[in-house]
């Protein structure tokens, strides 16, 4: 895969014109518009080679193994997917993908009970809920909510100075 960001985002665009079938997606198009589309969040142009880069890796079975298909039109090469209803938004989580949400999962679980993440605990559990993933390991210290607790008004700075010592 590409090491620069966003590469999801290219992918969905390119996923985008592949399932279009009324019209003929060439690489110069393909430029243009993922550079129209993406110019805010790279602040410059994305190159050729970056766009082949995509392709290649959405072809490769450690990528999507999107059936992507290069049509001739006399001497110019244009795009799309073999299968009209494939769509790399409609593919399973991969299990490597399943690890790293239950790590991110136990790693937001850790934050359970401080004053102001509440609203993290209604997120874990929708999330552990939707993907199966009720393996949520117990934390080493966890934090209760004391109305009458003095001086927790603190505790965020405090957290933020030790984590930056």
């Amino acid at each position: 895969m590409t090491t620069i960001k966003n590469a999801f985002l290219r992918h969905r665009i390119l996923d985008r014109c592949f399932r279009e079938r009324g019209r003929k997606y060439y690489m110069n198009d393909l430029i243009d518009i993922i550079n129209k589309e993406t110019f805010y969040y790279y602040g410059r142009n994305i190159s050729e080679r970056t766009i082949r880069e995509d392709l290649k890796y959405m072809k490769d079975s450690e990528g999507y193994s999107a059936p992507i298909i290069k049509g001739m039109d006399g001497h110019r090469a244009y795009y799309y997917y073999d299968d009209p209803e494939y769509s790399i938004m409609n593919l399973p989580i991969s299990q490597r993908e399943m690890q790293q949400l239950a790590d991110t999962i136990s790693m937001l679980s850790r934050f359970k009970g401080l004053p102001d993440c509440s609203w993290m605990e209604e997120i874990i559990i929708r999330l552990e809920d939707t993907f199966q993933l009720n393996q949520s390991p117990k934390g080493i210290v966890s934090f209760d909510q004391n109305p009458y607790l003095i001086g927790m008004q603190y505790f965020p700075i405090l957290f933020d100075c030790i984590l930056k010592q």
